[in-house]
């Protein structure tokens, strides 16, 4: 009796396990476009895409076992989205970007938009009675709804919903792909820290040895306390921009630092920019930037049981060995490895009291780095600091490399420096504002001001804001144009990310119409990139975490319509297309009105196609009159009728 039953119990157990195991929600062959927690920003990716062929239309499968536990209908975002719990697993999947719902979740969503006269706005959450799903079970169809091209954005959640990545449960993506290096950053953590001999970072180019290896071969030379960081991208089957699983510091074979990225939290997002490099990671050709030691504000899990600044290189003098390994989601391995010899740090012995010129200033995390002119006149061998005073009359010796084509001082971030500093009577270093984690306001030039809130700012900063150039006419044969109402604002540091967005309050100029004025991020060439902003009481209020140079300015110009005819899509049905694109302050997707022979007609909108759509009610006469307007945020109109 008991071998019959150990055998009853032997066959059932693996269709047990089997419907525990999870499958992709896709019949198609499996590729992705992201990976998960990839750096998306100021936030990490929650999930993984997965391509569709540049189709809509593919059948979504649940995952495993479960039921239905929320639909969500939005113009934005994710679109039109099915979440599945699993109790099984204990794991939360989310479908998003589909085409449409299958039943019976297509019917209840019908109904509430028709009960709702809303097509959008949708959100309801359900217990396991309302949509019991078994795995496989299509759910619904992939699409493109919300943002992006057409592909299937797919999420694995704890019950919390905190992310976890899809490799968890085992549902890896074919890759054969070995993660590409580009280069290794070398940043000073403390103002004395010395790197090759001088105060700045410096950017490591790398060799390739063969597959899946790099190498630096000159030794980098520190003194002090350094961070590193490397640049990598994984692209996968198909060329896409990944980012890896995990990522490991090792110091003369020994580890010293890992970061893993397999669950975080949404409230976690926010510290995106401190896991990731966000201003190196920004700049073309260097990849997504992974910090190689752990920030003391950094919480994320991704560099669990690490203390605050683990992975910080301070060497003992001699010659070392770092070794930096990183495995993609499949395993694939790219090792980067190279020389770095410790010096010990120079005690300050011989100053020059000389007067400086500055040539440029370089803001680093802990200093403030001051490039200056040689000094005149013959300089000691044995100089090897710079005696300054601060804007009190107070003298300091400080660290200085000195050499013929110049001389580098590096400040502490302190209060001491806030009133500037002097070399005889000559400023090297102009008045800043000193703010540390209580925050406060800054006065910029011509009526600019920034409020930093408490605990915007981790570490304390000298911080500066100029003007960099005056307002500027429009170009000639512009008509009409953007129209520069403000001199253009720099701030410093310029690479600052704070973990909340400090307020930029701006005097509106008089006479402008408040609507039309926006806050633009300036580039050289007259290129503009809206920001946006809040006006009331004169002033324009601009919220932001990563400053920019800005400038205010007037949007007189309307929106570009053209008609593109008459297309059947499969969300909604049969409609007009029209093109639209906007100079300055962007579409104003909401404030369409269309009419088609009098009557007000639906207007919908992809703005990642740049276009809008009118649908033709059931019914229309063809030949009925048509009429759109179209608007942007600064509200302009522009107005399109045809018969």
């Amino acid at each position: 009796m008991k071998r019959v039953l150990v055998a009853a119990c032997l066959a059932v157990l693996p269709a047990l396990l089997m419907a525990e195991t999870p499958d992709w929600p896709l019949r198609i062959e499996i590729k992705q476009s992201s990976s998960f927690a990839e750096y998306r920003g100021l936030r990490f990716h929650a999930g993984i895409d997965l391509k569709t062929r540049g189709e809509t239309g593919h059948a979504v499968h649940a995952m495993a076992d479960g039921f239905v536990s929320r639909l969500k209908v939005q113009h934005r975002g994710a679109g039109n989205s099915v979440y599945l719990d699993h109790p099984g697993l204990a794991i939360r999947s989310l479908y998003a970007h589909l085409e449409r719902f299958a039943e019976p979740m297509a019917r209840f969503i019908a109904d509430k938009q028709a009960r709702s006269g809303s097509r959008y706005g949708i959100d309801d959450f359900f217990g396991p009675e309302k949509f019991p799903v078994k795995k496989g079970q299509i759910i619904g169809y992939s699409g493109e709804t919300g943002m992006g091209p057409p592909h299937l954005h797919f999420e694995t959640r704890k019950l919390n919903d905190d992310p976890v990545s899809p490799s968890t449960l085992g549902l890896v993506a074919p890759d054969t792909s070995i993660p590409q290096a580009f280069h290794l950053h070398v940043d000073p953590l403390s103002p004395k820290t010395l790197i090759n001999g001088g105060f700045q970072p410096v950017t490591v180019p790398l060799a390739k040895t063969g597959p899946g290896g790099y190498c630096w071969k000159q030794p980098i030379r520190l003194a002090g306390r350094a961070g590193l960081a490397i640049g990598l991208i994984d692209h996968g089957e198909g060329g896409s921009r990944f980012g890896v699983e995990t990522v490991r510091l090792e110091l003369d074979g020994k580890p010293l630092f890992e970061r893993r990225f397999d669950t975080f939290s949404y409230d976690q997002n926010p510290q995106c920019p401190y896991v990731f490099d966000h201003p190196k990671t920004e700049r073309p050709g260097t990849g997504f930037v992974y910090t190689l030691f752990r920030w003391p504000f950094d919480t994320t899990p991704f560099s669990a049981g690490a203390p605050p600044w683990a992975g910080v290189l301070d060497l003992a003098p001699g010659r070392h060995t770092v070794r930096i390994a990183a495995r993609d989601f499949a395993g694939n391995q790219v090792v980067v490895e190279g020389p770095v010899v410790g010096e010990p740090l120079p005690e300050p012995g011989s100053p020059i009291r000389a007067e400086l010129r500055p040539r440029r200033l370089r803001y680093c995390p802990t200093s403030v780095i001051v490039e200056c002119e040689p000094p005149e006149g013959v300089v000691s061998a044995q100089a090897d600091s710079v005696t300054v005073t601060d804007g009190a009359g107070r003298e300091h010796r400080l660290p200085a490399v000195i050499t013929k084509t110049g001389v580098s001082i590096a400040f502490p971030i302190a209060p001491e420096w806030a009133g500037g500093a002097k070399t005889g009577p000559s400023e090297v270093l102009p008045p800043h504002r000193y703010l540390d984690r209580a925050g406060g306001e800054m006065e910029g030039p011509r009526g600019l001001k920034i409020r930093f809130p408490e605990g915007s700012l981790n570490l304390p900063i000298l911080a500066r804001v100029e003007v960099v150039r005056e307002a500027q006419a429009p170009a000639k044969g512009q008509s009409p144009a953007l129209v520069e109402v403000s001199p253009v604002w720099s701030f410093a540091p310029a690479d600052l990310v704070t973990d909340k967005a400090a307020a930029w309050v701006f005097p509106l100029p008089a006479g402008e119409e408040a609507q039309k004025i926006g806050a633009y991020r300036w580039r050289q060439g007259r290129s503009y990139g809206c920001q946006g902003g809040d006006a009331k009481g004169g002033t324009l209020t601009l919220g932001t975490r990563v400053p920019m140079p800005l400038v205010l300015v007037r949007d007189p110009v309307p929106p570009r319509l053209t008609y593109r005819g008459r297309r059947t899509l499969v969300t909604l049905g049969k409609v007009h297309v029209f093109e639209v694109s906007d100079e300055g302050s962007g579409i104003d997707w909401y404030a369409t009105r269309a009419t088609i022979g009098g009557k007000k007609a639906e207007a919908d909108s992809d703005p990642d196609r740049d276009e809008i759509y009118v649908l033709e009610p059931p019914g229309q006469a063809r030949a009925a009159k048509l009429a759109v307007q179209v608007s942007d945020q600064a509200g302009n109109v522009t107005a399109w009728n045809v018969k």
